[in-house]
């Protein structure tokens, strides 16, 4: 979970998976949600798109890696690969980056991405730091550290 002070952004990784259905009356929410730290009522909310998971084995339309926060952006990875910012005011999809498949590493051997669980993004000397790759929950292997930064 991350907050920039009014609002606490959290992941949710409601999977469309059932293993027993505590809650049958209430749909699975997996996506960010911004909960307004001052009513503490949900206030946006976004899932990844459809089609970055659809037909990737291990892929879920889930978000349960921590998220990151800077002024008017907000870092989630998802179960299906892909590390977001999305735009804290309105959820859009500022920039998206698919880690799945094969990288050549810094070190000039490949490596392989796949799904972003577990510890989220983190932002420092204006880097953005993620995992990469978890399979424990037969979710799509994978073992790079990307970083990313400015040009």
């Amino acid at each position: 979970m991350a907050t920039d002070g009014r609002y606490a952004y959290s992941p949710v990784s409601d999977r469309r998976v059932i293993y027993i259905d505590v809650n049958p009356d209430r749909d699975p929410t997996p996506g960010l949600h911004a909960l307004d730290l001052m009513t503490c009522e949900i206030v946006r909310s976004a899932s990844p798109p459809d089609d970055a998971y659809e037909g990737k084995q291990g892929c879920s339309h889930a978000n349960s890696a921590g998220a990151a926060a800077i002024p008017r952006v907000v870092f989630a990875g998802g179960l299906d690969g892909h590390i977001r910012a999305y735009a804290a005011d309105d959820r859009r999809i500022l920039w998206d980056f698919d880690t799945t498949g094969v990288t050549e590493t810094s070190i000039g051997v490949p490596g392989l991405g796949g799904a972003i669980d577990g510890p989220g993004p983190v932002l420092a000397g204006g880097m953005l730091f993620t995992n990469n790759g978890y399979s424990l929950f037969r979710q799509m292997p994978g073992s790079l550290l990307l970083a990313f930064g400015l040009r």
